[in-house]
């Protein structure tokens, strides 16, 4: 079955969502809860925070339901496409990425820049970027407007553990110590300056229990931030 729901915002803008219930009754979700966070999100610029395996894919997949007018960049989907197609990016990336390393600014930036420019007037959903604060820095000299910092919190051990099952199951290659250390890197270099940097942005919510479950919290706490 499929939905369609008018929505007004605040500037009287009208536009219809269209959206299938198999997705809401798989993770337990209110439709029209859902349907009022996707109206808020509007033409936002968003970034969602989370460590490997925190689950952004969920949260991602359930607010780019509109699909008209919701962008979604993964850096490193992107990125992993690159290394796929044997590019000269990809082989340059490629030992970086199994390392559990960054890559370099002076090599991310530019897929940053061609997808803000072909995205504009868009929701745009940034996943995997900004890492650090001088990509941060970046999207401001850009002219890309921060609106929401969607942050996810779990525990270094509950990710662990989801990897070790996704890999068993033969959902994920990702190695467990790469993986680790992929996680402490992340609180230190990316999680706590970003936090800082968009302090007034920011909406957290703890999924150690799996996003599926709490995923209803997030959409109520986008609600709330933009009301």
């Amino acid at each position: 079955m499929v939905f369609y729901k008018t929505v007004a915002l605040a500037n009287k803008d009208l536009f219809d969502i269209k959206i299938t219930d198999t997705y809401t009754a798989k993770v337990s979700l209110d439709i029209d809860t859902l349907i009022d966070a996707l109206a808020l999100l509007k033409n936002k610029n968003v970034i969602f925070i989370g460590g490997p395996g925190a689950g952004k894919g969920t949260g991602i997949g359930a607010l780019t339901q509109l699909g008209l007018y919701v962008s979604h960049l993964s850096t490193g989907d992107a990125l992993r496409a690159e290394v796929a197609r044997g590019t000269d990016l990809g082989k340059e990336v490629a030992p970086l990425m199994a390392a559990g390393d960054y890559v370099p600014d002076e090599l991310l930036n530019p897929i940053v820049k061609n997808f803000i420019d072909a995205h504009k007037g868009m929701t745009v959903i940034f996943d995997g970027y900004p890492r650090t604060t001088s990509q941060a820095e970046y999207l401001y000299e850009e002219g890309v407007e921060v609106d929401l910092v969607i942050v996810l919190d779990v525990k270094e051990e509950t990710i662990l553990q989801r990897l070790i099952e996704n890999t068993r199951e033969g959902r994920t290659d990702d190695d467990p110590k790469v993986a680790s250390k992929r996680f402490k890197k992340f609180e230190k270099e990316t999680k706590g300056p970003l936090v800082e940097a968009y302090a007034d942005k920011v909406v957290r919510v703890n999924v150690d229990n799996g996003l599926e479950q709490d995923l209803p919290e997030l959409l109520d706490k986008i609600v709330a931030f933009f009301n």
